[in-house]
């Protein structure tokens, strides 16, 4: 993925309303970990998922 898909396809997360999609998805989005350059980002989506109160 590009760099200007990747940052277009975080702005849509995290995906709340479907449970399936959203358990494929952030598998997806594990693998961008390793590049540190999106952890601040991927930190930010599972904390929302994790705790949306804190929102």
């Amino acid at each position: 993925m590009g760099k200007v898909a990747i940052h277009a396809w975080l702005s849509y997360l995290p995906i709340k309303g479907d449970l399936f999609e959203a358990k494929s998805v952030h598998e997806i989005l594990c693998s961008l970990g390793p590049n540190n350059r999106y952890v601040p980002k991927i930190v930010s989506i599972f904390a929302e998922v994790s705790y949306p109160s804190l929102r």
